[in-house]
C-alpha cells in the first residue's frame, strides 16, 4: 500500500473539491483506497492511499488534466509519500497489512 500527502496554501476549500470532483467523477479511482481531507491553518492537508504505487500514478493522470482546466498550480504544493506497511480501521478490528 501506498499513501501520498498533499498540502497547499493556495487551494481553497470549494476549488479542491471541484477539482476533485472534476478528476474522480466524485468516487474513488481504480486502485483508490480512501482519502482524507481537511484544514490546518491556511492549508488544505489531503492523504490519498493506494494500493500500489502504480495505482497512484495512474490516478494522477486524471488528476493532472482536472487541475489545469481548473487553473491550479502544483508550485505551491508540498508532496510526500510513503509505503504503508500496516492499517488498522475502526473499532471492529479492521486491518490490512504486509
Amino acid at each position: 500500500m501506498f499513501v501520498q500527502v498533499t498540502r497547499s496554501r493556495t487551494l481553497g476549500k470549494d476549488q479542491y473539491r471541484a477539482v476533485r470532483d472534476q478528476a474522480t467523477g466524485g468516487k474513488l479511482l481504480d486502485g483508490e483506497l480512501f482519502y482524507v481531507d481537511g484544514y490546518h491553518g491556511d492549508e488544505v492537508w489531503v492523504v490519498d492511499a493506494w494500493e500500489t504505487r502504480e495505482a497512484c500514478d495512474r490516478g494522477m493522470e486524471k488528476w493532472g488534466p482536472a487541475m489545469q482546466a481548473a487553473g491550479v498550480s502544483m508550485d505551491d504544493m508540498t508532496l510526500e509519500e510513503f509505503e504503508i506497511d500496516q492499517l488498522h480501521l475502526g473499532s471492529a478490528g479492521v486491518s490490512m497489512g504486509s
